[in-house]
């Protein structure tokens, strides 16, 4: 994930690749729609949260004006939003109460009286900033201006005390942003930070990976020039540009907080933010003269295309064996990827209880975009459940899913993501189908109600919740992809 900043300057670049791309009828590649899926998802998580603090802040300062000031009668306060266009009002014992139990924005939202009927001692009043030009101190003498700043005793204690906030905040920046990000995220920034590093120590520069993403001191020194270097290193050592992109964007993300740290420099870091990935028509480019000149376009593990199935593979694949019990947990395990287009993390963090076979509907846990939901399941996956459950495969208690032993007996309970995958591949290969993958499953799943989703009752919007996609962005892709272009032509 990446800094504020950085983050949404890179959902804008995806964004305006992307709307490039398809005036030409092309679209981003995969990584990078879910590069933009991701970073999404982290923006309206982080706002969740900054209304979470705000109105925590705002309960605080309430709390310490009422204890400076215990000769006011009454409280102005400042509504919890950033529209500072009305303030209210409360008495005294009111702003108490919203102390003990009640949220402020319960209160913000109740009725109030027109000003003009509000006369000296009464409450609610309130008090119109734009339009009204009755000082609040007319109204009420007594009266106290609460705010996020009454943490801050007096003006000549301000510089200070913004002076000491810096030194510790430095201290602590990338322990705090580490500590507000999902483990995920954390985790794929290390893979890239440790590329950075395998670079530097290519270049001369040796350095701990992990130091890179814990100690600002470890980017004293960094330049322009080191991260513009490590771009074109990337190509040369044959990275798909979406990587390329991606890592890119982790190495400006720990710049920044590093810049904070006072470890770089502000113009040095100006510099750094100029460095530019690979854009959608600029990657095709790109690839193609790599592959003129017969390098490598992509490194790693990753599939550059997904393993596409038919109907009849996927029917297949779920028609596993029921008369064995690794058969029972493989047909549960196929069912819930292909019916329901689970993610395999999604699959491995179910447990026994979230099943309820009598109202034949599966509970799970969405991590990627913080939401639980309920499945109705299908037909497949609620027969093979049923077996699953009724020949005493299933743990007593947690996870779903039984690992496997060589032979095919069942284990303990517990499948890992890494298990799931080679279980699929495993499975696919039976079949003939090589290189197939839990996320090839999903892909299917998407695919083939992209292909019917005008059947949907709410269309794309009920494929994307189905998906579990906080944005709109996937889904669309996938009905988009599904489209004849020659419709009623031919």
């Amino acid at each position: 994930m990446t800094d504020t900043f950085d983050r949404d300057s890179r959902i804008e670049e995806l964004q305006e690749q992307r709307k490039e791309l398809r005036k030409d009828g092309d679209d981003l590649d995969y990584e990078e729609e879910e590069e933009l899926e991701r970073l999404l998802d982290e923006k309206k998580k982080e706002s969740r949260e900054y209304d979470k603090r705000r109105k925590a802040d705002h309960k605080n300062a309430l709390a310490k004006a009422l204890e400076e000031f215990t000769n006011a009668d009454v409280v102005w306060c400042y509504p919890p939003d950033d529209e500072y266009t009305a303030f209210y009002f409360v008495s005294r014992d009111e702003a108490l109460g919203m102390l003990d139990d009640r949220d402020p924005a319960d209160f913000y939202q109740t009725p109030r009286p027109a000003m003009d009927t509000v006369k000296q001692g009464d409450w609610p009043g309130e008090f119109n900033a734009i339009n009204s030009d009755v000082p609040p101190r007319m109204v009420y003498e007594n009266a106290i201006v609460v705010s996020e700043s009454t943490a801050i005793d007096t003006a000549a204690n301000m510089q200070a005390a913004g002076q000491a906030a810096n030194h510790a905040a430095a201290q602590h920046t990338f322990a705090d942003y580490i500590s507000r990000k999902a483990p995920n995220t954390i985790a794929a920034q290390r893979f890239d930070l440790a590329v950075f590093a395998e670079y530097l120590k290519a270049v001369g520069v040796p350095i701990d990976p992990e130091r890179l993403q814990t100690a600002p001191d470890a980017w004293q020194g960094m330049t322009w020039g080191l991260v513009q270097g490590f771009v074109k290193w990337q190509l040369q050592q044959g990275h798909a540009t979406a990587s390329i992109n991606r890592r890119l964007s982790t190495v400006k993300t720990y710049a920044k907080l590093a810049a904070q740290a006072n470890a770089i420099t502000a113009s040095e870091l100006a510099l750094i933010q100029t460095v530019k990935g690979y854009g959608g028509k600029e990657a095709k480019r790109v690839d193609d003269k790599r592959q003129e000149n017969q390098q490598k376009t992509r490194k790693g593990h990753k599939k550059a295309e997904h393993v596409s199935l038919t109907d009849d593979q996927a029917a297949a694949l779920k028609a596993q064996p029921l008369d064995t019990p690794q058969g029972r947990r493989d047909a549960v395990l196929m069912a819930l990827l292909l019916d329901h287009g689970l993610r395999a993390g999604e699959v491995a963090a179910l447990t026994v209880t979230d099943v309820d076979l009598k109202a034949g509907v599966l509970r799970f846990y969405r991590p990627k975009v913080d939401k639980t939901q309920n499945n109705k399941l299908s037909a497949a996956a609620l027969a093979a459940l049923a077996a699953y459950f009724d020949n005493d495969d299933a743990p007593a208690l947690g996870a779903l899913l039984r690992g496997s032993r060589k032979g095919g007996k069942l284990d303990q309970a517990g499948m890992s993501e890494t298990s799931i995958t080679e279980r699929v591949r495993i499975l696919g290969k039976a079949l003939g189908i090589d290189g197939l993958s839990a996320h090839d499953c999903r892909h299917y799943w998407a695919t083939y109600w992209g292909n019917r989703v005008d059947r949907l009752p709410k269309g794309v919007f009920s494929l994307q919740e189905a998906g579990g996609w906080n944005s709109l962005a996937m889904p669309r892709r996938y009905v988009e992809n599904a489209k004849i272009s020659n419709e009623g032509m031919v």
